[in-house]
């Protein structure tokens, strides 16, 4: 008979095993035993609680996974973006490649730092301001903006900037 504290270990060991490969019904499962009220989305404390379970404490660690996982920005992750998040994100494979795991973290850091009215995606007027204030001229900057608002609707979310940025190597070459 196990522990409560050995419960909760075979169970974080468990968790660290959902990957893109895992059967939506057990994605299922682990969904339904975070989603505490039962409400059918994760909450940013039940989210992070799970974050936690996946040994994910650190909290600007936990608001990168959760801009990535939140696709439509309303501040709470539903059953289908979690399902996305774990299988087409694979947020398995940056969680355990540390290099990977820095980039995100980094990412997010300069999201936030072109977000500057904070409502969690970037406005053409913000991303020419950052682009500008670095030094591009305004037709670079609509061009990276062309590449990276990849479904046109005058926005950028972070999943459109992890998506532009995740095969970033440090370089700034083109």
């Amino acid at each position: 008979h196990l522990s409560s504290d050995e419960n909760r270990f075979e169970w974080r060991m468990a968790m660290l095993n959902i990957h893109e490969d895992t059967p939506i019904k057990v994605l299922k499962s682990v969904f339904n035993s975070y989603d505490k009220d039962k409400n059918g989305t994760l909450d940013k404390a039940e989210f992070n609680q799970l974050l936690s379970d996946l040994g994910v404490d650190d909290a600007s660690a936990q608001e990168a996974c959760k801009l990535l996982a939140d696709k439509n920005n309303d501040g709470v992750v539903s059953k289908q973006e979690f399902y996305e998040w774990i299988k087409k994100d694979q947020i398995q494979k940056v969680l355990c490649d540390s290099d990977k795991f820095k980039l995100l973290c980094g990412v997010t850091d300069i999201f936030k730092s072109f977000d500057v009215d904070g409502d969690k995606t970037i406005s053409w007027p913000e991303f020419k301001k950052y682009m500008i204030d670095d030094g591009q001229t305004e037709k670079v900057a609509a061009s990276f903006w062309k590449q990276i608002d990849s479904d046109g609707d005058g926005k950028i979310t972070f999943k459109e900037f992890w998506d532009h940025n995740k095969g970033w190597d440090g370089n700034h070459e083109e």
